[in-house]
């Protein structure tokens, strides 16, 4: 997380953090990155696997929260140097990693500030996001062209195999419905999960963010700021990515984002097996962070989530 999104402690349900970071000891913590004064601090956000800071309104600094992130830090790492400098939007370029420390048994790792604000918080309406469809579009295209970097996993939680995938959105359309954010299972989904349930298994891969939803695309006004959050990066269906684009979007600027997307990348567009992948990521994304931002008390993530439901559907 970057920018000025408040900050927001972890969500009921979130698992429990093995190692806190508070500001009396990231600020211990902080003397390991030379390149910090660490003048302000500033929690910028509690995430499902890490603590983040923002020192001297410059850098963000990402602590592991749980021993289960400790993998997924060295694959973002890992990622985010084989990339460097090969996107066309901004991304994190980790500068120092630090750690372990005689107070914190895991490593941690600094980076300059992506600008932007998370497409989730940022009040930008349906009708004005062509120009972050265009540009995510782009930016997919490329990613999706960059060879996968050596060790890097092929789809490890299974996210676009259906047979896997299906059942996990069923439970979180569910559990939506029984907190009362969905008044029901709408149709259109239980269509889209049999569909999807029928697909041959995918035998297409590609180097994949493998988590792009509304809090990992940043906007800087009505254009896109970078793509943040890189652990869940993986070899995978394409569909994984193009999510965002039945997620986020709809209309006008769905199609600009699908239309780059092809442009870029040489293809005739999306086939029907990678749209109604693409769907179906998206419904079983936005309902499982519309239940946790309603049990976290997060309003403005709940109703765009919900959204995101409705758009993926449409």
């Amino acid at each position: 997380m970057t920018g000025p999104t408040p900050p927001l402690g972890p969500p009921l349900g979130m698992p429990p953090a093995e190692q806190e970071v508070d500001r009396a000891r990231v600020t211990r913590l902080l003397g390991a990155y030379p390149e910090l004064a660490a003048e302000t601090v500033t929690l910028l956000g509690v995430g499902w696997d890490n603590t983040v800071w923002l020192v001297d309104g410059r850098w963000t600094v990402r602590f592991p929260r749980r021993a289960a992130a400790l993998p997924l830090l060295d694959r973002e790492l890992l990622v985010l140097r084989a990339l460097a400098g090969r996107l066309p939007l901004p991304v994190p370029e980790p500068a120092h990693v630090a750690g372990p420390y005689d107070d914190f048994p895991w490593p941690s790792w600094s980076a300059p500030v992506v600008p932007g604000v998370e497409l989730s918080h940022a009040g930008l309406a349906d009708a004005d996001r062509g120009e972050v469809g265009a540009e995510i579009g782009r930016f997919l295209a490329v990613l999706h062209a960059q060879a996968p970097p050596p060790g890097l996993p092929t789809d490890p939680n299974r996210r676009a195999d259906m047979s896997v995938r299906v059942p996990w959105a069923q439970g979180t359309v569910g559990r939506a419905v029984e907190l009362g954010l969905l008044t029901d299972v709408p149709e259109r989904f239980e269509a889209l999960a049999t569909e999807a349930l029928d697909l041959t298994p995918s035998t297409r891969t590609v180097l994949c963010h493998g988590d792009l939803h509304l809090r990992h695309v940043l906007v800087d006004g009505p254009a896109a700021g970078g793509v943040i959050d890189w652990g869940d990066a993986c070899v995978a269906d394409p569909a994984l990515d193009l999510s965002f684009a039945f997620a986020a979007l709809t209309g006008e600027a769905r199609e600009r984002c699908l239309a780059a997307y092809a442009d870029h990348s040489g293809s005739r567009g999306l086939d029907r097996a990678t749209e109604v992948r693409a769907r179906l990521v998206a419904v079983g994304l936005c309902a499982m962070l519309a239940t946790t931002a309603h049990e976290g008390g997060d309003d403005a993530l709940r109703e765009e989530t919900l959204r995101g439901v409705r758009r993926a559907l449409s």
